[in-house]
């Protein structure tokens, strides 16, 4: 059966905007700057649909928010503090923000994430990161090379990580797969397009739609790619065809109904 968990996470560090892996469409820079804080979340589902719904809260560290930052930091599970390695500033200010995090949330894992914004400048060492993990007992470091490209597949990396050190869940690399489906329009697309059960016509259960949607059970793949090819074949007919055809998705109670003695989903 799949798991549902949920974290807040609270950032500090350099611009949200120049962070890998945390581009937010949505965000404005003048909100960062008027109430403090932006928040972005970001949910990663594995192969057997386990879901991690990281709710991260960036924290602006300027001086007229460290009233707030008490009731920013409240109920987080976790915290991570971005070092640009191509602004010292940055890292003179991680020292402050650890200082925070422990003064205000006692006892929740701290991470440093290290990256590198400009190829050809480099300020700090990694050596430099590495030590003040040391010095402060941190849980763990994460670091991208300045000539990585940051793609898919890094991501994933950094996610099963901090999913290892803010959860203790070891997931192996043969049996976990990371979806990002806030940066997954396809996946966007085919929710609203079946969203309703063709037959009882209530709404279906996003989990349910993801398990579909993402599963690697050999089974539902060849389900999902049967299911497609008929989508894409459909796309063809003659209106008077099309118009009898009713693709959907069954919800669990119609799924129940007519295929009770299924071994699987």
């Amino acid at each position: 059966m799949s798991s549902l968990y949920k974290f807040k996470i609270v950032m500090g560090g350099s611009d949200p905007e120049k962070i890998p892996f945390f581009e937010n469409p949505e965000f404005n820079g003048k909100d960062f700057s008027h109430i403090g804080i932006t928040i972005n979340p970001i949910e990663c589902v594995t192969d057997f649909g386990d879901s991690y719904l990281f709710i991260f809260w960036h924290l602006n560290q300027k001086q007229r928010f460290e009233f707030m930052l008490s009731s920013f930091c409240h109920g987080a599970g976790g915290g991570i503090i971005c070092i640009d390695r191509s602004n010292f500033a940055s890292y003179r200010e991680a020292n402050n923000w650890i200082k925070t995090f422990k003064n205000q949330s006692k006892n929740i894992p701290l991470i440093i994430f290290s990256f590198q914004s400009k190829i050809s400048h480099k300020e700090i060492s990694r050596k430099q990161v590495r030590k003040l993990v040391e010095e402060y007992n941190l849980e763990g470091l994460f670091v991208i090379s300045s000539d990585e490209q940051i793609n898919h597949l890094l991501k994933k990396d950094f996610f099963r990580f901090i999913i290892q050190i803010f959860n203790g869940s070891n997931i192996n690399e043969s049996e976990f797969s990371i979806m990002i489906p806030t940066e997954e329009k396809d996946f966007i697309e085919f929710s609203k397009s079946y969203s309703i059960c063709p037959i009882c016509k209530t709404k279906n259960h996003i989990e349910n739609l993801k398990e579909f949607y993402f599963s690697k059970k050999d089974d539902i793949m060849l389900l999902r790619d049967k299911f497609f090819d008929l989508m894409d074949k459909s796309a063809y007919l003659e209106e008077r065809w099309s118009n009898s055809l009713n693709l959907g998705i069954l919800c669990c109670s119609c799924y129940k109904k007519y295929f009770s003695g299924s071994s699987s989903k």
